[in-house]
């Protein structure tokens, strides 16, 4: 073989393998990888801070997914939900529904919101999906995107 053919071969493997991980690392997953029950990740910060705003977690938020499509969250910073605005700084429980989609070029867990605290609510979120070699986390981002994030995984 020579030095010209190796090159050609070391390429050609390397645009395989990057190819391959990305369709691996971006596929959307399928709803039964998202039923379930998710928790804050460990290293999840305890609170949410975005300029003034400081929003102190004291019970670990979770969430439920149902096959059926319907979803109860729990023990949730109103921060990750609807975004770091001032009125936006309490803790919240509830229930919606939830699908699988895209959005911006990301997947996404859409959430239908239809009561917070027992109230009828009638709101709109989305978790962001990472999907890297079988693993899923779900996130949101704190502040600006590419910062901090509060993370979410399968709870064992």
């Amino acid at each position: 073989m020579t030095l010209y053919e190796a090159k050609m071969k070391m390429m050609l493997m390397s645009s395989i393998f990057f190819i391959s991980f990305f369709v691996i690392g971006c596929a959307m997953p399928k709803p039964e990888e998202i039923v379930g029950e998710w928790i804050a990740a460990s290293d999840s910060p305890k609170e949410i801070k975005d300029g003034s705003l400081i929003v102190k977690i004291y019970d670990q938020p979770r969430l439920i997914f149902k096959e059926d499509g319907s979803f109860k969250f729990e023990n949730m910073p109103e921060a990750l939900l609807f975004g770091p605005f001032l009125d936006n700084t309490g803790i919240v429980s509830g229930t919606g529904s939830w699908t699988i989609g895209k959005y911006q070029g990301s997947n996404v867990v859409f959430l239908k919101i239809n009561q917070i605290n027992g109230d009828t609510a009638n709101s709109e979120s989305s978790l962001l999906i990472s999907k890297w070699w079988g693993k899923i986390t779900l996130y949101e981002w704190i502040g600006e995107e590419g910062g901090p994030r509060f993370e979410f995984v399968r709870s064992t």
